[in-house]
């Protein structure tokens, strides 16, 4: 059964460990919204922040059918998902700390999620 408020959402993310693949049709429907306009996607995003959660891909899809990613803001998972979007000496370790623990796939399934670099 898809969680019905932000502070089901949470519960269900923690018990999860730290992240929960859903659409974004389940946030829609938290958020009480008919469509997913930029104005909704917009409010999803902030309530989410406010519940310490955040949600990959960056921008939310704007179809129902669309697949969201939702991850608590602090947290080993957050941790790698900064490593990956603000690459730098200090987040290196926690990559080094993932292919040392034979975890290169979820790496990729990472990367995959976040998309390729900007530059």
């Amino acid at each position: 059964m898809n969680p019905t408020s932000y502070e089901e959402l949470r519960r269900r993310v923690a018990d999860e460990g730290g992240v929960l693949g859903t659409t974004a049709q389940v946030l829609r429907d938290i958020e009480g919204a008919g469509r997913l306009g930029s104005t909704v996607r917009a409010e999803i995003s902030q309530k989410l922040e406010a519940y310490g959660l955040r949600h990959l891909p960056a921008d939310l899809p704007q179809y129902q059918e669309q697949e969201v990613v939702v991850y608590l803001t602090s947290g080993p998972i957050a941790a790698v998902v900064n490593a990956i979007l603000n690459p730098s000496r200090s987040t290196a370790k926690v990559l080094r700390q993932l292919a040392d623990n034979n975890a290169q796939e979820t790496l990729d399934k990472i990367r995959q999620l976040v998309g390729p670099p900007s530059e």
